[in-house]
């Protein structure tokens, strides 16, 4: 049996309708707009709260892009029970999210640009995004 078929099998065996759902809302993304700014519907980078942006923004000097990427900034890992070192499954995931992320964002937002990052720390494997803006220098 070749990978594919164990891999539907297992998933017929252990899944459920639940857990397709919940994969779909991570690897397809809901996400809002607030104060010009794009974040994960979920609120996983700490509240976004009017007073929360705001300081946040005071914090890193106006950089909104940077407000995105720490908001958006979302540990793998996270999605499993289980604690996994950043082995390669856990990258070709990460990826795979960065991927699809890449999509929905250009689809929900087709005049703006996005990147998406993915990377490992010591604290483990990490996906994030935000909006690609020009710099503004003052002379």
């Amino acid at each position: 049996m070749g990978r594919s078929a164990a891999l539907w099998e297992s998933l017929y065996i252990r899944g459920s309708f639940a857990d397709a759902l919940g994969y779909a809302t991570v690897i397809w993304p809901q996400f809002d707009e607030v104060g010009g700014m794009i974040f994960l519907s979920e609120d996983v980078g700490g509240p976004r709260t009017a007073d929360a942006i705001a300081q946040t923004m005071r914090e890193l000097a106006g950089d909104r892009s940077e407000v995105e990427r720490q908001y958006n900034l979302v540990e793998v890992s996270e999605f499993f029970a289980r604690p996994t070192d950043p082995d390669d499954d856990e990258r070709l995931f990460a990826l795979l999210l960065a991927d699809a992320w890449k999509v929905k964002l250009s689809v929900e937002f087709p005049t703006r640009s996005f990147a998406v990052e993915t990377f490992v720390d010591d604290d483990g494997r990490w996906i994030t995004f935000h909006e690609e803006r020009k710099q503004v220098t003052t002379t």
